[in-house]
């Protein structure tokens, strides 16, 4: 991120505790048909170096159902989420997405975040917009209120992110 100049703010939803929304900003050098097509391109990753992965469940024209593996820094457990994503085209040739943790998805993969050792995780909301800055620069937003799940990630991440300032 440092590569692309990003600004992060991070804050807690009732403004005192701990932290669990984010908001950053960046360019990239990229018209938004390139972004978006990248973005829509990923189907299935998997990361041995990271150790997070992604899977797309199903799909239609505009939304997708992912399940997503998230590996955080020792002593964390890992933490998964189940959410659908879904993308509309603004008149001005924005892209806006929004997503947002499916009840129904976790419900059914549930068996898979307890085999495999990892936390549940809830995205309240969140999501991202891409916008034309011209010349082949495209803007991206990305906004995102998550509920890790567990007091001891919370609290451990917030003492993190104070230590950072």
């Amino acid at each position: 991120l440092e590569e692309t100049g990003a600004k992060a703010d991070w804050r807690n939803a009732d403004g005192n505790g701990p932290i669990d929304q984010a908001r950053v900003k960046f360019v990239v050098d990229a018209d938004v048909e390139t972004m978006m097509s990248s973005i829509t391109s990923i189907k299935n990753t998997h990361s041995m170096t990271v150790g997070s992965f992604m899977y797309v469940l199903d799909k239609g024209e505009d939304w997708r159902q992912i399940y997503r593996a998230i590996k955080l820094p020792w002593p964390l457990s890992q933490r998964d989420v189940v959410y659908t994503e879904h993308t509309r085209r603004e008149p001005g040739g924005d892209v806006l997405v929004c997503c947002r943790s499916s009840r129904e998805l976790s419900d059914s993969t549930s068996e898979l975040s307890v085999k495999a050792g990892r936390i549940r995780a809830e995205m309240r909301v969140g999501g991202y917009r891409l916008r034309g800055r011209g010349l082949g620069k495209t803007e991206i937003v990305c906004l995102i209120d998550m509920d890790l799940g567990g007091s001891f990630a919370i609290g451990y991440l917030h003492r993190r992110m104070a230590q950072s300032y």
